[in-house]
């Protein structure tokens, strides 16, 4: 098997409070969310030659190094040693981009996600 497909879904934030500022610039929050029913579905498809490329079905969404997606798939592959691998990554995008539900990040997960499945759980959850 060398593609999987994987439901990144949603979440919405049902309380979030900020409780402090990192040297970073990043804030510490604590929060109540949960997942909701809109997911974008993420299809990884292993690679030979070290190249990753992103599609999608969003006009709008950035397909480069700017993604999260795009982003993850590098340090994942990169983390367990396989960066000569690449993979083609292809979003099917219901979330709506900047609406604070996750879209981004969960599609990174998704991305993380497919890519130990298909290279066997070198990593743990």
């Amino acid at each position: 098997m060398n593609t999987v497909t994987k439901t990144a879904r949603a979440k919405i934030n049902l309380s979030i409070d900020v409780v402090g500022k990192l040297e970073n610039g990043y804030h510490l929050v604590r929060m109540v969310m949960v997942q909701v029913d809109i997911a974008d579905y993420v299809t990884v498809t292993l690679r030979g030659d070290g190249e990753i490329t992103l599609s999608s079905d969003d006009r709008n969404m950035p397909l480069d190094e700017t993604n999260l997606a795009y982003r993850a798939a590098e340090k994942f592959l990169h983390a367990v040693g396989r960066p000569e691998l690449g993979c083609d990554i292809y979003i099917e995008k219901h979330i709506p981009m900047g609406a604070g539900m996750a879209g981004g990040s969960t599609d990174a997960a998704g991305v993380i996600n497919g890519l130990n499945e298909l290279l066997g759980s070198p990593l743990s959850l």
